[in-house]
């Protein structure tokens, strides 16, 4: 089981759920790790590497990224930048949804982002 810990001292193994606001992000390259990670993006000027492609401005985005798919989400250092992200082991969330073999393939074989509308 990983043990993951992004520099907030929480160390965790299955599932955890991090917020993040400031001016630049916390991640400082472009990386990869061994669990699934979920990004809200709430706001800020954000550039977000997936695999070959990439995608930057405002607005509210989702990113999904599946286990050893590289990425990067950095945010203009100019502009405040606020996230919530989920990280989870496939093993947490495929005991929990037996659907979970299909259900995966809304992350992509590079990771996925849609922007969001907002009300």
């Amino acid at each position: 089981m990983p043990k993951y810990d992004q520099g907030f001292g929480a160390v965790w193994s299955d599932a955890a759920v991090f917020y993040r606001e400031g001016n630049g992000t916390s991640v400082t390259d472009y990386h990869e790790h061994d669990f699934y990670e979920i990004n809200l993006i709430l706001s800020g000027d954000v550039k977000i590497l997936l695999g070959e492609g990439s995608t930057e401005g405002t607005g509210c985005r989702i990113v999904l990224t599946r286990p050893h798919s590289p990425h990067y989400i950095a945010c203009r250092t100019d502009t405040l930048y606020s996230r919530i992200y989920l990280m989870f082991t496939e093993a947490f969330v495929a005991d929990l949804f037996p659907e979970w073999g299909q259900l995966s393939a809304v992350f992509g074989d590079a990771g996925r982002c849609a922007t969001l509308s907002t009300m």
